[in-house]
C-alpha cells in the first residue's frame, strides 16, 4: 500500500514537472518570437485644428508702392540761377510753401526757351486734360466691375462650379441608395459602400470648399477694385493740382523769376540744386514725398504658402527679439523672385516703439502662423504614408490566443482633409479607439505582425 503511494506521489511530481517545463518553454518561445517581430508605437485620433507656420524675412518702412505713385517731382519751367533755396533732404514743407525761386535770363536763348516752354506747356495741360477724362472713365469702367463682383457674391449658389458640384452629390447620393439596396440582398459587400461613402463626403467637402474659395477670389476682387477706384480718384486730383500749377506757371511767364511751390505738404527726398547753381529748363530739382504714407511691414512667400494667407490674419514679427503684431492688407506677385509680396499694416504705437525716422526702415523676423478650423479627426503626420497620391494608415488590430495576444497591421486608406506642420486632419474608416502605428512606416506591410513598444 505503501508503495502504491509513494508511486502516485511521484507520477503527480513528474506531471508537475512536465506541465512546469511545458509552460516554460512556451514562455521562453513567445518571447523570443516576439523579440524577431517589428517594434512598433502607436497612437490615437483625436479631435481639434492643424496649424502651419512659415517664416520670413519683412522690412518695415514706408509703402514703396504708394511712394512711387504719390511722390512729386519740381522741375524748373525756366533756365536760371537758383536763389533762396533754404531747404535740405528731410525737411518738411506745406501745400504752397515757396522752396525756392529760379532767376531768369534775359538773353534771346533764354527767351527762345521760355517761348518753346509756353507752347510746352499748353501741350502739357491739354495731355493732364485727356489723362482726367481717361481716368474718369476709368473710374467708371471699375465701379461697374465692382457691381458685377457684388452681384456675383450675392448669387454664389448659381455659380457654374457650385451647382456642378451638387449635382453630382446629388449623383453621388443617389448611387449610395441603390448600392445599400444592393448590399441588404448581399449582391455588393460592405466595403464598396464605404468607399462610396467616402466619395460623397469629400464631394460635399469639395462643395463647401468651392463655397469657400469662390466667396475670398470675389471678395479679393471686390476690395482690389476699391483699391484701384481709390487710387484713380487720388490720381485724378493729383492731376487737377498739376494743371492748376500749370496755369500759374503760365500766367507768370513775364515774370523774372520763377518760384518753386510745393504742390503738396510733405517731406523733401531729393534736391538737385543749390544756391547759385544754374538749371536748365525742365531740369528735375526737387522730389517731394506727401505726409501720410503710411509705413508698412512687407515680405514674401512662396505662393503655395501666401494661398493660406488671408486679409485681416494677424502677422507676428520681432525686432531685437522683442514681439509685436501687424494685420494683412493685400498681396502682389513679384515678377523678379516669383514669390508673393504680402503686406501689413502696423500700428503707429509699435512704430513709435521702434523710432523710426523719415524714409528709414528696419529688418524683422516675421512668422506667418494659420490655424484651421475644428476637425473630428487629427493625427500626426507620422502615421501618415502616402503612395501614388492616396494616403494611408496602419490600424493595430488585435487577437487573442492561447497564453499569447498578436497585433496585426491592417493597412487603412483616409482623406487628406489638411496638412499642417505636425499633424494633419483626416477622414475615413478609423475611430478615436484604434490604434494606428505612428514612426517609420517604410519598412511595414499590409496583415504583418508586430510588436507594440
Amino acid at each position: 500500500m505503501k508503495e502504491a503511494q509513494d508511486i502516485k506521489q511521484k507520477v503527480v511530481r513528474y506531471m508537475v514537472y512536465f506541465l512546469g517545463g511545458i509552460l516554460a518553454c512556451t514562455i521562453v518561445s513567445k518571447s523570443i518570437y516576439d523579440y524577431l517581430l517589428p517594434v512598433v508605437s502607436s497612437t490615437k485620433v483625436t479631435s481639434g485644428s492643424v496649424e502651419v507656420k512659415h517664416t520670413a524675412i519683412g522690412k518695415i518702412g514706408l509703402d514703396e508702392t504708394q511712394l512711387k505713385q504719390e511722390k512729386t517731382i519740381l522741375t524748373s519751367f525756366t533756365a536760371g540761377k537758383v536763389r533762396g533755396l533754404q531747404k535740405i533732404e528731410g525737411d518738411y514743407v506745406e501745400q504752397g510753401e515757396v522752396i525756392g525761386v529760379i532767376e531768369k535770363l534775359t538773353d534771346s536763348k533764354v527767351r527762345h526757351e521760355e517761348e518753346v516752354q509756353q507752347i510746352q506747356l499748353m501741350q502739357e495741360m491739354e495731355q493732364i486734360t485727356r489723362s482726367s477724362q481717361q481716368k474718369q472713365e476709368k473710374i467708371q469702367s471699375l465701379e461697374k466691375k465692382y457691381k458685377e463682383k457684388e452681384e456675383a457674391l450675392q448669387n454664389i449658389e448659381l455659380d457654374y462650379k457650385i451647382v456642378s458640384l451638387k449635382e453630382e452629390i446629388s449623383q453621388q447620393e443617389k448611387f449610395i441608395q441603390s448600392h445599400k439596396d444592393l448590399y441588404e440582398v448581399g449582391a455588393i459587400s460592405k466595403e464598396e459602400i464605404d468607399s462610396a461613402q467616402l466619395k460623397l463626403d469629400q464631394l460635399n467637402r469639395n462643395l463647401e470648399e468651392g463655397r469657400k474659395e469662390l466667396k475670398k477670389s470675389l471678395e479679393e476682387s471686390m476690395t482690389s477694385y476699391k483699391e484701384e477706384i481709390a487710387l484713380a480718384e487720388d490720381e485724378l486730383l493729383k492731376l487737377d493740382d498739376q494743371y492748376q500749377l500749370n496755369m500759374k506757371k503760365g500766367e507768370g511767364g513775364e515774370a523774372q523769376g520763377e518760384s518753386l511751390v510745393s504742390p503738396i505738404s510733405g517731406y523733401i527726398q531729393t534736391i538737385n540744386a543749390y544756391n547759385g547753381a544754374y538749371v536748365e529748363a525742365n531740369q528735375q530739382l526737387v522730389v517731394i514725398v506727401p505726409e501720410g504714407i503710411a509705413y508698412r511691414l512687407s515680405f514674401e512667400l512662396p505662393e503655395i504658402a501666401a494661398s493660406k494667407v488671408t486679409t485681416g490674419q494677424e502677422i507676428s514679427f520681432s525686432y531685437t527679439q522683442i514681439p509685436y503684431k501687424a494685420r494683412m492688407i493685400k498681396k502682389s506677385f513679384n515678377e523678379e523672385t516669383g514669390n508673393i509680396q504680402i503686406d501689413c499694416e502696423v500700428d503707429q504705437e509699435i512704430l513709435d516703439k521702434m523710432n523710426l525716422e523719415y524714409n528709414s526702415y528696419r529688418t524683422v523676423n516675421v512668422q506667418v502662423s494659420k490655424t484651421s478650423e475644428d476637425y473630428s479627426m487629427i493625427i500626426s503626420n507620422s502615421a501618415l504614408q502616402k503612395e501614388n497620391e492616396t494616403y494611408f494608415v496602419y490600424v493595430i488590430e488585435e487577437k487573442q490566443h492561447l497564453g499569447r495576444t498578436s497585433y496585426i497591421l491592417r493597412k487603412t486608406q483616409v482623406n487628406l482633409l489638411e496638412e499642417g506642420d505636425f499633424k494633419s486632419a483626416i477622414s475615413g474608416n478609423v475611430s478615436s479607439e484604434m490604434k494606428i502605428v505612428e514612426g517609420d512606416l517604410s519598412q511595414l506591410e499590409d496583415g504583418q505582425e508586430v510588436t507594440l513598444q
